[in-house]
């Protein structure tokens, strides 16, 4: 009866042990994800700030359109993992630097903008995402302007950050001080690194690495999106560009996709008459490079 009960409690004191743990596990790696999104909100305040402070984005209630859109361009070369959106002061969005398509939202909730402007609210705080009817993003706001009568406001969203950490995958950039202007669409290029991005995330497994270089090359500049994913057989490397294309689902580490986006980028780049390269090797990662002509 001794060792009956003995065993009775040695396998609920273990049960009790491994529960702790595993809660203890699924905490800490919440308060990781809460403490980066915490961190990526201070980061970008600053960045919501300093485009705020140095451009001139409304006149007399009124966008002003070219000074809008040298910071979209500014912010594709340095930043392409961050949207801005500029909105009026109900919320109403005026201008944004993402693919018109994306967007499903025509208002922004001020609610979160407000108190996060106040100081009044803990971080990390959501607010309403643009690119969804009813999803919310992490993200930071500034007050336009800095001082004076009120304008409208400057709403900036992570594209990437929010999906690669659940998957605990590093996005990373490497960009040289002062890079060349390109002779490109910008919207249309934005689109292709939007979708090779997405790709990059859909396809690297938890904990793995995506990359993000810009190459300066005597009268060209090269992109190059890289990760440490899965890898693609070799045999399908001809195919991936096919409109609704799709790996072998086992392959994939994410959600299922139509398997337009890497045709779509192929098309936008031929409509600029250039190519798309790709290298891959199954268990250690793909790079996807093309160039564009310095301005």
């Amino acid at each position: 009866m001794f060792r009956s009960l003995y065993s009775k409690l040695a396998a609920v004191l273990t049960g009790l042990f491994c529960l702790v743990g595993f809660a203890i596990i699924v905490v800490t790696m919440f308060s990781a994800d809460m403490y980066q999104q915490e961190v990526n909100q201070r980061l970008n305040s600053k960045l919501a700030d300093h485009i705020v402070a140095e451009r001139l984005l409304m006149r007399e209630n009124r966008v002003n359109q070219e000074a809008v859109e040298d910071i979209f361009h500014m912010l594709m070369v340095i930043n392409p993992s961050i949207e801005i959106y500029l909105l009026d002061t109900a919320g109403t969005i005026l201008a944004f630097s993402a693919a018109p398509d994306r967007v499903k939202r025509k208002r922004i909730d001020l609610g979160p903008v407000k108190n996060l402007l106040a100081g009044h609210a803990t971080l990390p705080v959501s607010g309403d995402d643009p690119r969804s009817l009813s999803g919310k993003k992490v993200f930071t706001a500034a007050r336009i302007p800095e001082q004076g009568q009120l304008q409208g406001y400057l709403y900036v969203v992570q594209k990437f950050q929010l999906i690669a950490a659940e998957k605990r995958i590093a996005l990373s950039t490497k960009i040289e001080e002062d890079p060349p202007f390109v002779n490109a669409d910008i919207g249309l290029i934005e689109r292709v690194l939007e979708n090779l991005i997405e790709n990059a995330i859909q396809n690297t497994p938890r904990g793995g690495a995506i990359n993000l270089v810009l190459t300066p090359q005597n009268e060209d500049v090269t992109i190059q999106v890289n990760d440490t994913g899965c890898g693609i057989p070799p045999e399908e490397l001809a195919h991936i560009f096919d409109r609704f294309y799709q790996l072998d689902k086992s392959r994939k580490s994410g959600q299922n996709h139509s398997g337009l986006g890497l045709a779509i980028t192929h098309k936008i780049l031929k409509m600029h008459d250039r190519s798309i390269n790709v290298a891959s090797a199954l268990g250690s990662g793909t790079t996807f490079s093309f160039q564009l002509p310095v301005q």
